[in-house]
């Protein structure tokens, strides 16, 4: 197949939803597909404002690229991320172009947002200097989403709960919605996995953002807990070290010598790092992919998260991971205290880990996508 995928994004294959694109990318051409990409020093950026960008200028830069590329090559597949790709997928409908048009959601703003909204009430955290234009640009997102389902042959989504969603809220159909679950990085599935051990398991870990979306007030409550009723349990955040400050003052003085905060880091060193880890503690307000949580599972760790996106399609409570309310920070700290308590039980939830991993890899992502890609084109032709 021929395909042009494009993203506003910077193509680094660490980064959240830029790896994904460049990770399934070379999952596709190592699968024989001629993949023509597009990123952001592709697209113009005349508007400084994310929000207003995203609103008033990409989707026209989105139409502009991909209707530069299509009169080059004749494409089977486009396929673009986030719904701003709207006007580019009606301007192929219309040009009644070969290829069939994808778009791919890694985690729907207008989820996003509800609940955010919803946790700034309750946790009397500001929205921001104008929520007047935060509700605007929510309307506007809403309605570019509406959109995109409209005009888009098909959508990729990561997780069961966002296409449950664009199909009770904004119209779509099931068959033009294909649910596949984001890989784990390869080095996190090849390497031998270290067993787990009383030492490693007193070890809770997070890596993500410092954000609100990320519920970091829910989980320092419960890792707090931990730390005051454990003396031997310790935690470590990875998170951008401009964020440091802010993280430790979540915290307790009389805990910080048991808190440790880690810069970003590449793969490898973040292997080691999960490694040294038995716990993996997240509180997120929202997810799509929620992919430190798969690279937790694929590193042994036993995961305990607050039940969001892709984390319900995969765990299996009790069995391979653990799943919490979000908010419930008390339960989430409960289960951390009972796991490092009966080692036996956390590495028979280590082990189930593990295996649920293995079928986390972007070759099994591309290959799913791929099979979507042939039934969308297979009814293009019947139509």
């Amino acid at each position: 197949m021929k395909i042009l995928i494009g993203a506003d994004a910077a193509p680094s294959p660490d980064s959240g939803a830029a790896g994904t694109v460049v990770a399934t990318n070379l999952a596709l051409q190592a699968m024989g597909h001629e993949v023509d990409a597009f990123w952001h020093d592709d697209l113009a950026h005349r508007i400084k404002h994310w929000n207003l960008h995203y609103w008033l200028e990409l989707p026209r830069e989105y139409r502009r690229v991909v209707a530069q590329r299509s009169a080059q090559v004749d494409y089977d597949v486009i396929q673009l991320s986030q719904p701003y790709a709207w006007l580019a997928a009606r301007d192929n409908q219309r040009r009644g172009c070969r290829a069939v048009f994808v778009n791919r959601s890694h985690g729907l703003e207008c989820m996003a947002d509800t609940k955010l909204c919803e946790w700034h009430q309750r946790l009397g955290v500001p929205q921001g200097r104008y929520p007047w234009l935060s509700a605007l640009l929510r309307g506007r997102v809403r309605k570019q989403i509406d959109r995109v389902v409209r005009y888009s042959d098909g959508m990729i989504v990561p997780a069961q709960e966002i296409k449950d969603h664009l199909i009770a809220h904004h119209g779509a159909t099931p068959e033009r919605v294909a649910v596949i679950h984001h890989g784990v990085p390869e080095p996190f599935l090849r390497h031998p996995v270290r067993p787990m051990d009383a030492v490693r398991l007193r070890r809770m870990l997070c890596v993500g953002q410092y954000s609100f979306i990320k519920g970091p007030q829910l989980l320092a409550l419960s890792v707090t807990q931990v730390l005051q009723e454990n003396p031997q349990a310790s935690f470590s955040w990875v998170c951008s070290k401009g964020h440091h400050a802010e993280v430790r003052a979540l915290f307790p003085e009389a805990v910080h010598s048991r808190v440790q905060l880690l810069d970003w880091m590449a793969q490898e060193q973040l292997i080691e790092v999960y490694d040294s880890h038995g716990v993996c503690m997240a509180h997120s307000l929202y997810e799509g992919a929620a992919k430190a949580c798969t690279e937790a599972m694929a590193r042994g760790l036993v995961l305990i998260s607050s039940a969001v996106g892709a984390v319900k399609d995969h765990v299996r409570q009790d069995v391979n991971g653990y799943c919490v309310n979000v908010g419930d920070s008390e339960t989430m700290a409960k289960l951390a205290l009972s796991v490092m308590a009966h080692l036996p039980r956390a590495v028979e939830i280590s082990d189930a880990a593990r295996r649920t991993s293995v079928g986390l890899s972007w070759a099994a992502c591309a290959e799913q996508a791929v099979d979507f890609y042939q039934e969308l084109l297979s009814r293009r032709e019947k139509h």
